[in-house]
């Protein structure tokens, strides 16, 4: 299963998989712009946050930051703890942008 996806495969994933979609930038900018249907998990105290969603470890969970890079960081993470259905938007919000990709602003 790939794991990084373009803004279209992770807007495919989020859609065929009816996906919970985890923002893990920080409440200011979540706050500025943000996809439709997220959570805000900010990465700085993700643990803390992500465990109140008490997800199972086979949901299907999308996942986004800025350009990536947290995205990743915590994609790696939920794996390594045994979550087997995770992904990211491997260039972040900024690539859902620059696809023309519908925001809540």
């Amino acid at each position: 299963m790939e794991r990084n996806l373009t803004a279209d495969e992770f807007e495919k994933f989020i859609n065929e998989k009816k996906a919970t979609i985890l923002d893990v930038r920080e409440s200011y900018e979540y706050a500025e712009s943000h996809l439709e249907n997220s959570k805000l998990v900010p990465s700085s105290n993700f643990w803390a946050h992500f465990d109140d969603l008490k997800l199972e470890k086979d949901t299907p969970i999308a996942l986004y930051c800025h350009t990536g890079s947290r995205s990743m960081y915590i994609l790696n993470n939920l794996l390594e703890s045994g979550y087997t259905n995770a992904v990211h938007l491997e260039r972040g919000i900024v690539d859902w942008y620059g696809q023309n990709k519908k925001l809540v602003r």
